[in-house]
């Protein structure tokens, strides 16, 4: 993701295929969504906690071209 993000900054051809599987509680594959020719728009890093220990979750915002659903 960093190297996506580095060429978009530099101004160089940032679209990207970005493939998302939805998971069950077991870890099994379920749909699946891919998106062709995207570019990220936002990403956000996650808030660290000097308390918690919990999982610490990133978001990132892109812009399809194209999608697919599998």
């Amino acid at each position: 993701m960093c190297d996506w993000f580095s060429a978009t900054v530099k101004g160089e051809d940032s679209r990207r295929t970005l493939t998302i599987t939805e998971l069950d509680s077991k870890g099994d594959a379920l749909k699946q969504y891919i998106y062709h020719e995207c570019f990220p728009t936002r990403y956000v890093f996650p808030a660290f906690s000097a308390t918690g220990t919990g999982n610490l979750y990133e978001e990132m915002s892109c812009k399809p071209i194209r999608l697919d659903l599998a």
